[in-house]
């Protein structure tokens, strides 16, 4: 996956979860505004966040969730020359295999790193530790 495809994506994740998120709050104002519960400015406030909602354009929902996708079909060659061409998705498949394997072996790795999972990392460390995931 080029890095343009890794933003693409990571956009695309952000843009859905941002609509996901308005609708979540669009559906509450709602329930205020029509529950007659609330003060009538409480109301007036809830109808005006019901409309904003309805300005923000839909976002295409994106694939499966980055953590649960598979491998690729064409796994991505690690060569010294490219280490930057491993991808997330093959990262994380490699992550969750090793977590099948030695649960508390990732978590010490990932305190060493100072991230709490894989997707705190950059694309640029993703062969390094790709390499340390997989030996354990």
């Amino acid at each position: 996956m080029s890095e343009h495809e890794v933003i693409a994506d990571l956009l695309a994740n952000i843009l859905y979860e941002q609509r996901i998120t308005t609708e979540r709050i669009a559906s509450l104002a709602h329930a205020i505004a029509h529950a007659g519960q609330g003060s009538p400015a409480v109301q007036a406030e809830a109808a005006k966040v019901i409309e904003k909602a309805k300005e923000v354009p839909a976002a295409p929902k994106p694939d499966a969730p980055t953590a649960a996708v598979p491998a690729p079909s064409a796994p991505v060659e690690t060569t010294a020359e490219s280490p930057s061409e491993v991808s997330y998705n093959s990262l994380s498949a490699a992550v969750l295999a090793a977590v099948k394997k030695d649960r508390t072996g990732v978590l010490a790795l990932f305190a060493k790193l100072g991230v709490k999972s894989a997707k705190e990392l950059q694309p640029a460390q993703y062969a390094k530790v790709l390499a340390q995931v997989e030996a354990i």
